[in-house]
């Protein structure tokens, strides 16, 4: 069952050996960013989603649309520094698949300028971000 960002989920039954892969695969740093990232993503949308002022009241690097990005990246390159097993080898291309079509979102939503509208960014990273989710083997949240 699919939940939508910043609304309770009813329980979300997933298969035992893919709640746990991400993990298995990668090491718990891994493990923890995916954890984080239906939080992260909420907090990059609140963000977003504030009005428009003529100056940007806090540094690019300092956002939670950056956090976003930034964890991304850090969870792609841990993929990139691991040969998975065989048993993993589908799961991890679905993976970084999904990882490189969420990263170029979450880029354009961090990269946003004050002026600009992030309303047609968020459409485009929200499924991004449960495309990964899905491929980690956790529930989706959009």
């Amino acid at each position: 069952m699919k939940r939508r960002f910043g609304r309770e989920a009813a329980a979300v039954s997933r298969a035992p050996e893919a709640a746990g892969w991400v993990r298995r695969a990668y090491g718990q740093r891994a493990a923890e960013l995916v954890t984080d990232l239906a939080n992260v993503m909420r907090a990059a949308e609140a963000e977003a989603m504030l009005p428009r002022t003529e100056h940007p009241a806090e540094a690019p690097g300092g956002t939670d649309r950056q956090t976003l990005h930034d964890d991304l990246i850090e969870l792609r390159n841990l993929a990139l520094t691991v040969d998975v097993s065989e048993d993993d080898h589908d799961r991890d291309l679905h993976l970084r698949a999904a990882l490189s079509v969420a990263i170029s979102a979450a880029s354009s939503v961090a990269g946003a300028s004050h002026t600009q509208p992030t309303a047609a960014y968020l459409r485009v990273a929200k499924p991004a971000i449960d495309d990964v989710l899905i491929a980690a083997g956790e529930p989706a949240v959009g």
